[in-house]
């Protein structure tokens, strides 16, 4: 547990993504594995949901980003070092988004926004934390 507590979660999305990515371009450039059907899932509607992997990695993005939301709320000292290592997975994010053709992909753009949402709401929730713990402790 004290893994997923220290390490920007977004920054093991990175990896899997790049691994993803840039092995499947790889063993074969002309196929996007992204836009690899997982299954079918029929609605009530009539129609069907067919998600891909493009959509699976949203959906867990939009999962860590709701767990790094969750762990901003500490305040210990190792939550400004962990928001410090998001800023620079941010960064790759950013770099890499910018360098590199195999992840000129909309489905990359999106978590490393929501990455960039997890460092700036990171610090202001850490900050707002620390504030109201601050002024609590002062009171007695």
């Amino acid at each position: 547990m004290g893994f997923i507590k220290n390490v920007p979660l977004f920054a093991l999305l990175l990896v899997a993504y790049n691994v993803i990515i840039i092995g499947a371009a790889a063993t074969n450039p002309d196929t996007n594995i992204l836009d690899y059907q997982i299954a079918e899932f029929p609605l009530p509607s009539g129609e069907s949901w067919i998600p891909t992997n493009r959509d699976v990695l949203i959906l867990i993005g939009l999962v860590v980003l709701y767990i790094e939301l969750i762990k901003s709320t500490q305040t210990a000292t190792t939550t400004v070092v962990e928001h410090t290592f998001s800023m620079f997975v941010f960064i790759i994010y950013l770099v890499e988004f910018l360098m590199l053709p195999q992840v000129a992909d909309s489905a990359f753009l999106i978590l490393g926004f929501m990455s960039l949402i997890d460092v700036i709401a990171g610090f202001t929730i850490t900050i707002s934390t620390a504030k109201r713990d601050f002024s609590l402790g002062g009171r007695d």
